[in-house]
């Protein structure tokens, strides 16, 4: 089984509109790269100064306080998602090291829902450990989960409506 931290409906529904409504009109670019992987999300970069990126990152901190115990220095600049009607995440893992470990580690990924579920279908999170049926840490708007890096996870495809999130990466030095 997965090792995850979480707060369910730890963000007021007013607070995750607002959020969802100041964070739309930043500029972004669709994910491509990769359809197979993700299909043609939205992504916006927030900046780190945000409050509520700080706000996020200190959830990373407080999970990490209480089950991970890594050494975590800073953060990757935090990512508001849109997802749109056939888009997904496949399963995966966040550690991005391209053949060769090199710092900073990405080490805790968050993962914010924002939307409301009944504004959408589909777009499920899951992790997986590879073993047993996986696990949906995030069902309702305004919880929030903090996973390792490492683990597996995905989104399933949206069938209707679309999704927003928000995702951040806990980072730190090369693992001992």
């Amino acid at each position: 089984m997965s090792r995850y931290w979480s707060w369910n409906k730890i963000i007021p529904k007013e607070e995750c509109e607002r959020i969802i409504n100041d964070l739309s009109n930043i500029e972004g670019y669709r994910g491509t790269q990769e359809k197979e992987l993700y299909g043609k999300i939205y992504i916006r970069l927030v900046s780190g100064n945000n409050l509520t990126t700080k706000l996020i990152y200190g959830f990373a901190h407080e999970a990490n306080d209480s089950l991970f115990h890594y050494e975590i220095t800073d953060h990757e600049q935090m990512q508001f998602i849109e997802y749109g009607i056939d888009d997904r995440l496949q399963y995966h893992q966040d550690l991005v090291y391209d053949g060769l470990e090199v710092a900073p580690v990405r080490k805790l990924s968050v993962s914010v829902l924002l939307s409301d579920p009944k504004d959408f279908e589909g777009g499920e999170f899951e992790m997986y450990s590879g073993f047993k049926e996986p696990t949906k840490p995030l069902t309702e708007q305004g919880s929030i989960v903090v996973f390792d890096s490492k683990a597996y996870h995905g989104i399933t495809p949206i069938t209707s409506g679309v999704r927003y999130s928000l995702v951040l990466w806990a980072t730190g030095p090369l693992f001992k």
